[in-house]
């Protein structure tokens, strides 16, 4: 099987993971991923070059774990009631906007 296969598997293995123990602790994750990282690393050095590939898959395994739970982290709750809408904020700019692909940020201190 081709190396970006396993790789991509193992990715979208640690999302599924995530998704199944979504109501585990963040430091059981960290736990679990370090174990799972100590014992790959372990034994790819106990089988030289050849077992280094299983360490990489690991790696990627943990990290499509992270992922989803990145991302589902919920923006604070000051800021959730006006997800969707338009608002109205006053203040002084108080540096150049810093402009994005897909949005400008400006940096305002109160009036």
């Amino acid at each position: 099987m081709p190396p970006l296969v396993l790789i991509t598997g193992a990715f979208a293995l640690g999302i599924a993971i995530a998704q199944l123990l979504a109501g585990s602790s963040w430091v059981l994750a960290a736990l679990g991923a370090a174990v799972l990282l100590l014992t790959g690393g372990i034994w790819a050095y106990l089988q030289g070059k050849r077992g280094s590939f299983l360490w990489v898959i690991l790696c990627f395994l943990c990290l499509g774990y992270a992922w989803l739970g990145l991302c589902k982290t919920p923006f604070p709750q000051s800021l959730e009631p006006f997800l969707n809408h338009y608002v109205k904020i006053e203040g002084v700019v108080e540096a150049l906007p810093s402009s994005y692909p897909n949005r400008v940020v400006f940096v305002i201190d109160k009036p």
